[in-house]
């Protein structure tokens, strides 16, 4: 009875999967609900807003050592003494996302219940929504979201490999920024599921500023491929929309600023020490905004641990005069 049990458990879950699939292959494309802006104008203490992306690294693959229970507080601290006023985050578990919820005062956080929607599948690291945008509540309102896998008729035999995105619209309260599209990523390793991936992701933005003509945009995340790998970088940046109204994207690195014979990368498996030679968690702008060159914060503890196994990049941005 007991081996009963256990098989018609396995084939539930099979059945499951498989409706889920089914559910995901013929869900429609994401569409946009309107929301008004709402609320009164502040007086921010700042006219910029400070922009950080990191990999927090999903605890289910971390070795003993870098056990998430172990650097959870640390993250947190570092985030909030930073203060980024929109923070991406890649490969965040739900308990993750709900830890960082809990504990990130002041910050709300992306994908968030009844605005938007999704094509996202409930099962496996690769299909669920493991990268989450916290942004500062107190100076931006979200407007619309969308969130979900880059390629979901397309999934990739390694459910790992399967890319994501979350998108989301943001209102600055201060009324100093036009609307801002923010997108959080982290495409995979392989070279040909990672392109297809950008220019996937190139769609969905160019999508959303139809609808928002004026708004800017800011793309970040774990790109997993450094400027010197053109088949994934060029379409991430929209090379091919050079010549249309809101251009390609910038990348906020100063690559001419890399010491020399010093390896720049920002993955550093909880260790410190990069292995390769350029940044691959990346912040990307649009046309009308400036920014302040992209650093690379190592913080770690008094004693020598790190909050993950990737450095935290950020960036600041200000809007150029004569686009709000």
């Amino acid at each position: 009875m007991k081996h009963l049990y256990s098989g018609i458990a396995v084939v539930l879950t099979i059945l499951i999967i498989l409706g889920a699939i089914v559910w995901l292959l013929l869900s429609p494309s994401p569409k946009f609900p309107a929301h008004a802006h709402g609320g009164r104008a502040i007086k921010p203490a700042h006219r910029y807003l400070k922009i950080m992306t990191v990999n927090v690294s999903f605890a289910a693959l971390n070795p003993r050592p870098f056990r998430w229970s172990k650097r959870r507080a640390l993250l947190v601290k570092i985030l909030l003494k930073h203060h980024a006023d929109i923070i991406g985050t890649q490969e965040s578990s739900a308990p993750q996302t709900a830890y960082l919820a809990a504990n990130m005062t002041g910050y709300a956080h992306v994908p968030a219940y009844g605005v938007g929607s999704h094509n996202l599948l409930p099962v496996g690291i690769g299909l669920t929504s493991v990268n989450d945008i916290l942004y500062n509540r107190h100076r931006l309102k979200l407007i619309d979201q969308q969130h979900g896998l880059l390629r979901p008729h397309h999934l990739q035999p390694n459910p790992t490999e399967n890319a994501y995105y979350t998108l989301a619209i943001f209102h600055d309260r201060a009324g100093i920024f036009p609307p801002l599209i923010v997108v959080d990523t982290q495409l995979r390793h392989g070279n040909a599921n990672a392109a297809k991936s950008a220019v996937k992701l190139q769609q969905y933005l160019r999508q959303v500023w139809r609808k928002y003509p004026t708004a800017a945009a800011i793309v970040m995340g774990d790109i997993n491929h450094p400027k010197t790998d053109p088949p994934v970088y060029d379409p991430l940046i929209g090379v091919k929309y050079k010549g249309s109204r809101h251009g390609r994207l910038r990348d906020t690195f100063d690559y001419a600023a890399r010491p020399k014979g010093v390896l720049w990368g920002t993955w550093q498996q909880f260790i410190g020490r990069p292995v390769i030679k350029l940044p691959t968690d990346l912040i990307f702008v649009s046309k009308n905004l400036r920014y302040s060159p992209a650093k690379i914060l190592r913080d770690h503890s008094p004693t020598g641990e790190y909050p993950t196994d990737h450095y935290l990049v950020e960036t600041r941005i200000w809007p150029r005069a004569g686009t709000h």
